[in-house]
């Protein structure tokens, strides 16, 4: 995400608002479209592949790579008819383009690495080519090229990386199995589909806010917004870094040593989240100045990202951290579904009533809703895991009396 923003002074400085808000909507778009392409795998993948072995890792990784294609093929055509309905008339072109690339992060390898504990191929196959890309896009921009180039390249970056990963990988452990998965299609996708309920769930109105103030406000109201949403997502990078180091590192442990690993990670997560809602609040106006030149953001829209920065970052530890390594997908469901329904109309209303600020406050007040709903089962299931602890230990006593 950072990698990709050395382009994004350049593109800012060449785009008019039309042309700024077609990008946001496109990305906007292709990142809802790449939540169901990710299929629940970021959230259930990186601790069951902690937990297997290596047969059950290539079989995984193969299971993946079958059902996310299959799910790009039909979400992708809808994602980039819909991003060019929405972006305004100078901003279609670009909107499309985006929509496609961003679809296609759904087939992103980082939840495989973050598995196997390689977080060296997440730089080698995605860091490394966005980054060239990112170079080669704003220097030809910088020389007259059109601004599509910026999302075209990363969307050519990402997925050379990724279909040169997938090939060296299934090469590398002898994994195709050609025969057996088209008749396991069906059920993985039934297997899967809980997963993906909570991600969407999670992320969808999130992602969708773009396009949704799109449809309430002017392109310069969207234009803002996506400043800010830019700058809020450079640090959700920094949020997905920790708990993503941290998923497999809780996952191989049981009982209170689980409990205690995770409320570490809870609080080391809720930290960073508090410094990144202080570095927004703070410093969120000048830097979008700098950045992206007139389509900068206003205090009062920094503010509003700055809280809903440290609540996902809170609500991300009581996801990932407790409730998705202990299978309560139930619970989980029941918060993302609260922070939804909270979310889309408080987003829309905002956004009418005063453009960017309203509707990133508007996502605030979903974020914040969510971690209320998930407080009490975390609550429940880290008292559970050190009870279970105690209860061992107790047995153990009683068979050495």
């Amino acid at each position: 995400m950072i990698a990709s923003f050395g382009a994004i002074p350049v593109v800012a400085r060449h785009c008019g608002s039309q042309q700024w808000a077609g990008l946001a909507i496109g990305l906007s778009v292709g990142a809802c479209a790449a939540i169901f392409v990710n299929y629940g795998w970021s959230l259930t993948g990186p601790s069951a592949v902690a937990q297997s072995d290596w047969d059950e890792r290539r079989r995984l990784y193969a299971d993946s790579l079958a059902v996310r294609s299959l799910v790009f093929a039909l979400v992708a055509p809808p994602a980039i008819l819909l991003a060019t309905f929405l972006a305004p008339a100078a901003g279609r072109s670009l909107s499309a383009i985006a929509a496609a690339g961003s679809t296609f992060n759904g087939m992103s390898i980082a939840w495989y690495c973050i598995g196997m504990g390689e977080p060296a191929a997440i730089a080698i196959f995605e860091l490394f080519p966005r980054i060239l890309a990112a170079v080669v896009a704003a220097g030809c921009i910088g020389l007259g090229g059109p601004v599509e180039l910026f999302p075209a390249t990363q969307f050519v970056a990402v997925a050379a990386g990724v279909g040169t990963h997938a090939g060296m990988t299934l090469r590398r452990e002898s994994a195709h199995p050609r025969g057996h998965l088209p008749k396991r299609l069906g059920s993985l996708l039934v297997r899967g589909f809980p997963a993906m309920v909570v991600e969407g769930a999670a992320g969808l109105y999130a992602s969708a806010a773009a396009a949704i103030v799109s449809t309430q406000a002017a392109p310069a109201s969207v234009s803002s917004y996506s400043s800010g949403d830019r700058l809020y997502r450079i640090g959700l990078s920094g949020l997905s870094a920790v708990s993503n180091a941290n998923q497999s590192w809780i996952a191989e442990t049981t009982g209170a040593t689980r409990g205690r690993r995770a409320l570490r990670s809870m609080v080391a997560l809720s930290l960073a989240g508090a410094m990144g809602m202080i570095t927004l609040a703070w410093i969120g106006t000048p830097a979008s100045h700098l950045i992206f030149g007139p389509h900068f953001i206003k205090p009062s829209t920094s503010l509003a990202f700055g809280i809903c920065f440290f609540a996902v970052a809170v609500n991300t530890g009581q996801a990932r951290f407790v409730l998705a390594p202990s299978g309560r997908t139930r619970e989980l469901m029941i918060g993302t579904f609260a922070g939804a329904a909270t979310g889309v109309p408080a987003i829309a209303l905002g956004a009418g009533m005063a453009g960017a600020a309203g509707a990133a406050f508007g996502l605030a007040v979903s974020q914040v809703v969510v971690c209320a709903t998930l407080a009490y089962p975390t609550a429940r299931v880290l008292k559970s895991l050190y009870r279970e602890n105690a209860d061992q230990e107790l047995v153990g006593t009683e068979a050495r009396d």
